[in-house]
């Protein structure tokens, strides 16, 4: 569909199903980066508690890295499924590797306008923020694909975000409420329905929702970005 002159592929958000049902190795690293998470938050307590809490930054740092990096692979992983209809981890991890860098300071970046983001528009309450923080998603959605997928150098990652956001804004639009609601949705809000008769089974169910919610994020984020940068249609 092309409305306007702006490129808007609707499908994508129901082609990505079937991708994904081929391709389940899209959620494995954010799945291990929510283990590594969960262990990081469990270790940061014995190491911070007796200096006051001091220190429990380093690790909301390191396990913020470890997610973006995560993201990163899983969007190779995903570009890679797109193109050949099925991927492979090993390689997407391989890849991920040689970007590493890039692809972590895009994430720092990409955290800190985020937080920055939700600092001002706290001014006007919870919903300002909350609200100022979406609106800093929509221009920065593109940064690590440009990083992952792209190539592209840590410099140069947020103004390819922006201009793409800018160049396609309802595309980006539907893209950004997309996958918000399914990483908060199916990745946070769907597990106290469950209630306790879980048990233990409630702690992988934690660790699955949102790693199955950012398999589904980093399908259909690859497959806009490709759209969009090499003008790719599969």
């Amino acid at each position: 569909m092309n409305l306007r002159g702006q490129k808007l592929d609707l499908a994508l958000y129901v082609q990505a199903l079937p991708v994904y049902a081929r391709n389940l190795g899209v959620l494995v690293p954010p799945f291990v980066a929510a283990v590594i998470g969960l262990l990081l938050s469990y270790l940061s307590g014995p190491f911070t508690d007796p200096l006051g809490g001091a220190g429990a930054s380093i690790f909301g740092l390191i396990s913020q890295l470890v997610f973006g990096f995560s993201f990163g692979v899983a969007l190779i992983f995903a570009d890679d499924a797109w193109r050949h209809n099925r991927a492979n981890l090993s390689n997407a991890w391989a890849e991920a590797r040689r970007k590493a860098g890039n692809i972590l300071i895009a994430t720092l970046g990409f955290y800190f306008l985020i937080y920055i983001a939700q600092l001002i528009g706290g001014i006007f309450g919870a919903v300002g923020s909350s609200l100022f923080a979406a609106v800093a998603t929509f221009f920065l959605i593109y940064a690590l694909p440009a990083a992952a997928i792209g190539g592209a150098y840590s410099a140069e990652v947020f103004s390819i975000s922006i201009r793409r956001a800018r160049g396609e804004p309802l595309a980006t639009a539907i893209l950004t409420i997309v996958s918000l609601f399914v990483y908060f949705y199916i990745g946070f809000m769907l597990l106290p329905l469950f209630g306790s008769a879980l048990g233990y089974g409630a702690i992988v169910l934690q660790l699955l929702l949102p790693s199955v919610a950012i398999g589904y994020v980093a399908l259909v984020v690859a497959k806009q970005y490709a759209d969009l940068a090499f003008g790719r249609r599969w």
